[in-house]
């Protein structure tokens, strides 16, 4: 959340407002109904649910059933697997094997930001300007993004991104 508010105040996209999800969504279905909400009360074209799916346990079934009533709400999907620290990544280097953790992609996040540490308290204080930081990579992101779902999609014999590791803030960025 604190990443798209910056990207919203850096970056002049006047158009994009940023919620925080209410503490009382634990599920997608949840976060899918209170966006589709939002979207009308503020009188949105279109509104966006970006999650992590480990964060609420979310199983590619429940993806899969999610979908059908995001189309209904006008609402889209975006997620990144295992954390937003892996989209942060992209903007440097791809993988060919995907991280284990959040905390193994801040890790990897840490050769190119020396800076950063797990969690909103960076974003707020010494990481307040992380998304200037990236812009400039931002194009180099969305191939890497791109690829490593398509390779990672293709070696476990399935076409498109696996829920379990993977990144679709591209689909966002297209919006």
């Amino acid at each position: 959340n604190l990443y798209f508010s910056q990207m919203r105040c850096d970056c002049r996209y006047s158009n994009m407002q940023v919620f925080q999800k209410s503490s009382d969504n634990k599920s997608l279905v949840d976060m899918i109904k209170e966006a589709g909400k939002l979207r009308l009360e503020h009188g949105l074209g279109n509104a966006w649910c970006i999650f992590n799916p480990h964060d609420i346990e979310l199983s590619p079934k429940e993806l899969q059933e999610s979908r059908a009533l995001a189309a209904k709400k006008r609402v889209a999907l975006a997620y990144t697997n295992p954390g937003i620290e892996f989209w942060f990544y992209l903007h440097f280097a791809i993988l060919d094997t995907p991280f284990r953790s959040r905390e193994d992609a801040s890790e990897a996040l840490r050769r190119y930001i020396p800076e950063y540490r797990l969690g909103s308290r960076f974003l707020k204080g010494q990481g307040s300007d992380l998304y200037m930081k990236l812009f400039t990579n931002k194009a180099q992101a969305v191939l890497h993004a791109n690829r490593f779902n398509m390779l990672f999609g293709d070696r476990v014999g399935m076409s498109g991104p696996r829920l379990d590791y993977s990144c679709t803030i591209p689909k966002l960025l297209k919006d």
